[in-house]
């Protein structure tokens, strides 16, 4: 299955993201995370914008990690019962907003399903106050000067040790589903974004999470993010 329209976005972007390195941030800030599995994602956003949210409430920060896929069924106009249908199957996030446009729509592609994707993704980070985990966001708002792109990394050990705890599996059980989820998540990658590589120079900071305690991370970030706004005054 073709992949162009995004190959060529993704160009489109680059180009973009050229400039924006050298641009004073402007508006309101985003972040991004990019994560290896059960590297603490989730837990660093929702920190970060309750942090956010205690000093900066007006517009008011805003996570975004399966709630994207609510968000791109709004902008499309899809009923309130095929979101719920959404959040309640196990399938992968792609799959299930591509069967919610499948509802009305005439079986749009993987591409086209992702192309609207990225369009929510940039117009809520061109709104600004939003912490968007994962689905590529890193990519698609390279570049918008003000977004601020972290990666969590943290040893395959201390990963498959928190996927055993949080999902009740035995280690070797953690390990296969930590692997696979990262495989996953690398073949989404090079599948939508296959010119693009992970790495350092994409990103403003990389944080080890087995090393750096997580309320640590959540104040280096809310401190990158006030450097930069305060820069962009």
């Amino acid at each position: 299955m073709t992949t162009r329209p995004v190959v060529a976005a993704l160009h489109t972007l680059g180009r973009g993201a050229d400039r924006a390195r050298f641009q004073a941030p402007s508006g309101l800030p985003f972040v991004t995370i990019t994560r290896q599995a059960w590297a603490g994602g989730l837990r660093l956003a929702e920190q970060l914008v309750q942090r956010f949210n205690a000093t900066d409430l007006d517009p008011t920060w805003e996570c975004y990690d399966r709630e994207i896929i609510e968000q791109v069924a709004t902008d499309h106009d899809l009923p309130d019962e095929v979101i719920e249908q959404m959040l309640e199957r196990p399938r992968s996030w792609l799959e299930d907003i591509a069967s919610g446009l499948r509802y009305d729509q005439a079986h749009p592609t993987d591409e086209v399903v992702y192309a609207k994707v990225v369009a929510t993704i940039r117009a809520l980070a061109e709104r600004g106050h939003a912490v968007f985990i994962g689905r590529g966001a890193a990519y698609c708002t390279q570049d918008l000067a003000t977004g601020v792109h972290i990666r969590l990394t943290a040893p395959l050990a201390d990963r498959v040790e928190r996927a055993a705890a949080e999902r009740g599996l035995s280690p070797a059980r953690a390990e296969r589903l930590v692997r696979q989820t990262d495989d996953q998540r690398l073949a989404f990658i090079k599948r939508f974004w296959p010119s693009a590589q992970a790495t350092d120079d994409l990103f403003a900071l990389t944080l080890n999470t087995a090393r750096i305690p997580a309320d640590a991370q959540a104040c280096m970030v809310s401190m990158l993010v006030a450097a930069r706004q305060t820069c962009a005054k």
